[in-house]
């Protein structure tokens, strides 16, 4: 909305906007609102350790590489005060966790998390054939692993 009111306040897109008003100004040659084609070689790429990152989620690449028990494709993200959510489309199983504890780091409450779940997070079949026979949808049934 407010790139919508520069454009009719200023006439400029927002884009344009910056680089005259701002970034030119300040001698920030190397700062703008897009990444030129000439920049993307030295953009890093948006992975780390086993794991991938977009827009709003990250994706499992390597559990093992991560140091994590998940499946390869695995997605969710973590918040800073430790708000959880996977999504494991090979185990049927979404799991979702709120909490407001920062550092988040303080009790490991993720880790924690994974190993109360590992059968669905690891794809084992006999726990997919417990939670088969156990009411409630897969997300619910996949938290009642024993």
């Amino acid at each position: 909305m407010t790139g919508r009111v520069v454009e009719v306040v200023c006439g400029m897109t927002p884009h344009k906007f910056l680089a005259k008003r701002i970034f030119e100004p300040l001698g920030m040659t190397d700062t703008g609102f897009c990444l030129p084609d000439t920049g993307i070689s030295r953009f890093p790429p948006p992975y780390f350790d086993g794991v991938g990152f977009g827009l709003l989620r990250s994706a499992v690449l390597d559990p093992a590489k991560a140091g994590i028990s998940a499946q390869p494709g695995d997605f969710g993200w973590v918040g800073a005060a430790g708000t959880f959510f996977r999504v494991s489309p090979v185990a049927d199983m979404i799991v979702i966790l709120f909490t407001q504890l920062f550092p988040s780091s303080a009790i490991p409450v993720r880790k924690e998390l994974r190993a109360l779940v590992p059968a669905p997070l690891t794809g084992a079949r006999d726990a997919k054939a417990r939670a088969a026979a156990m009411p409630g949808p897969p997300s619910v049934r996949a938290l009642a692993y024993p």
